[in-house]
């Protein structure tokens, strides 16, 4: 840890001296002083802000530091001094079953730090991946949880393309293909569940020259067991499945119970009696049988020739589009609105989500460009509206528009509903 290259070598051992430690005497007594903790070094160190490192540090089951105040030892969470203990400071622990939020730290943490070869980006962290996911991941992305996986943004607003060359390839739906800090969600806000995803994704393999399509099946790590009746987020979940299916956004017949006009309660009633968690409606909701997805329908969704035409990097995605127009906000921080063709806004992307750069290079830009967006994944957000800021787009969206009404025309919307339910 000490020093600010590989060059520096190990304090104690060589020729590299130890830093002494203060001494003094004052009335007959003798003072040493303690030697800094840990943590502080660690905060302090250079080798705390390289890339290779990370894993480094995360994957070892043990740990001699070398300081230039003394050799520590870290070992199942504890960091003990030569001849003392000191704090602990952050070290992933070793339960194998690493949650999401978890995995959005570590990127973060990660993306936060410096290599000397950019390109060496995934193979700095595939230690991580593959202790955490084994071979399933996908240029940094976890298949166990892809849709979420994908929705990530820069600290700052900031996207500069990382350098490409022969053996490091990037593809721009991976955080890896930007030069910046990552986050997955903004600091001190709610994080969003996701229901379920509205993409059905295929990953290529390659194994002996030949590529084969993994289709990637509930890639959300939260399926949400139907067990709870009153559950604010359960509920949440359930309906926002509904609504989409609904409205069409998944391929399998809705079952007829479903498609009748009943009351929130009674459409609760039935998912809960009907599935046993979100996995399985999921599941029937894109046709799928015992986790499999037949033949034809995967070829179907992913043609041949589609496949065929995939270069390295690419992944294939089955899903619906709407073309839209963006309405830029004052600032460069604020909210863009998502507009359909009757100018009513239907949806808006958070600050820093958006790569300015790119998209004023668009000819039409200034005039109202259109942009086909994708239906990716259904997040819901379990909060009343008066929580909402005023600057908010939350508080100008139009809820007649989207008509989510029951039988007793009760809208779906949290402040209207939740405290009916």
């Amino acid at each position: 840890m000490a020093g600010s290259d590989a060059h520096y070598g190990l304090p104690g051992i060589n020729a590299q001296r130890r830093s002494p430690q203060w001494t003094g005497q004052t009335q007959g007594v003798y003072l040493l002083k303690d030697i800094d903790d840990c943590d502080g070094m660690y905060l302090s160190s250079k080798w705390k802000t390289r890339g290779w490192t990370f894993q480094e540090a995360i994957l070892s089951p043990r740990l001699l530091i070398f300081t230039d105040h003394g050799v520590f030892y870290h070992c199942q969470g504890k960091t003990t001094l030569e001849d003392g203990d000191c704090p602990n400071h952050y070290f992933l622990p070793s339960d194998i079953q690493i949650p999401w939020s978890e995995y959005q730290d570590l990127v973060a943490e990660f993306t936060s730090r410096d290599l000397t070869c950019k390109s060496d980006i995934l193979f700095a962290f595939s230690g991580i991946l593959h202790f955490l996911y084994g071979q399933n991941h996908h240029y940094g992305l976890p298949f166990s949880d892809f849709s979420r996986a994908l929705l990530w943004k820069t600290e700052d607003g900031i996207y500069p393309m990382r350098y490409q060359n022969i053996q490091g390839m990037f593809p721009s739906w991976s955080w890896s293909s930007v030069d910046n800090e990552i986050r997955f969600c903004h600091k001190g806000n709610i994080w969003k569940k996701i229901s379920a995803s509205l993409a059905q994704i295929a990953i290529p393999s390659t194994q002996d020259g030949h590529t084969s399509w993994k289709v990637l099946l509930n890639t959300s790590t939260e399926p949400h067991k139907l067990d709870s009746q009153y559950s604010e987020e359960h509920i949440r979940a359930r309906l926002a499945v509904l609504i989409a299916w609904k409205g069409g956004c998944f391929p399998g017949k809705l079952p007829k119970a479903l498609d009748a006009k009943v009351t929130w309660e009674e459409y609760d009633d039935i998912i809960r009696r009907r599935w046993t968690s979100l996995a399985h409606m999921g599941d029937e909701a894109y046709c799928i049988q015992e986790g499999l997805l037949s033949v034809s329908d995967q070829e179907a969704r992913f043609p041949l020739k589609v496949q065929h035409a995939c270069q390295d990097g690419c992944i294939l995605v089955y899903t619906q589009s709407l073309r839209l127009r963006m309405e830029g906000p004052e600032d460069s921080m604020g909210y863009v609105k998502l507009l359909d063709q009757g100018g009513n806004m239907v949806g808006w992307l958070e600050p820093t989500s958006i790569n300015w750069g790119r998209l004023r290079h668009i000819s039409d830009w200034n005039n109202g460009a259109d942009f086909d967006v994708l239906a990716l994944s259904l997040q819901y957000e379990a909060r009343n509206l008066a929580l909402y800021p005023t600057t908010h787009p939350a508080k100008g969206y139009d809820r007649d528009v989207a008509n989510w009404c029951d039988s007793e025309q009760k809208t779906i919307f949290i402040d209207d509903y939740i405290h009916h339910y």
